[in-house]
């Protein structure tokens, strides 16, 4: 409610277009497509939405989507770890036998973003 408060104070005397005229035009062109970029990477990872970025030892994120029986675990749980009892287990992982199947899951992703093209 406050920032909402100091918003409509700001814009009612035009401080606010005078603070907004301060930032880089690129800056400002800019802006939407990182917050879009942002939001997109969000709805690709694997927690949240079809799991195509997943993360990566050395990129931090790459193409995943892979079946179970195709995924390579960040921190595996081996003997070593088990028996020592310090280790870290995560749910994190790569993809990095194989991508064949990752052809197919690219063609359909890429599908809808052509006809939109197409479309507009």
């Amino acid at each position: 409610m406050i920032e909402g408060a100091i918003f409509l104070v700001l814009a009612l005397t035009g401080l606010r277009y005078k603070i907004v005229r301060l930032i880089p035009e690129p800056v400002r062109i800019a802006t939407p497509a990182g917050i879009g970029a942002f939001l997109a990477h969000l709805g690709l990872q694997s927690a949240e939405g079809i799991g195509v970025v997943v993360g990566d030892i050395a990129t931090a994120v790459t193409l995943g989507g892979c079946p179970e029986d195709k995924r390579v675990y960040l921190v595996a749980y081996d003997d070593a770890c088990a028996n020592d009892g310090i280790c870290l287990t995560s749910d994190n992982y790569t993809c990095d036998n194989g991508a064949e199947w990752m052809v197919s899951i690219m063609l359909l992703m890429l599908f809808p973003v052509v006809l939109a093209v197409l479309i507009i």
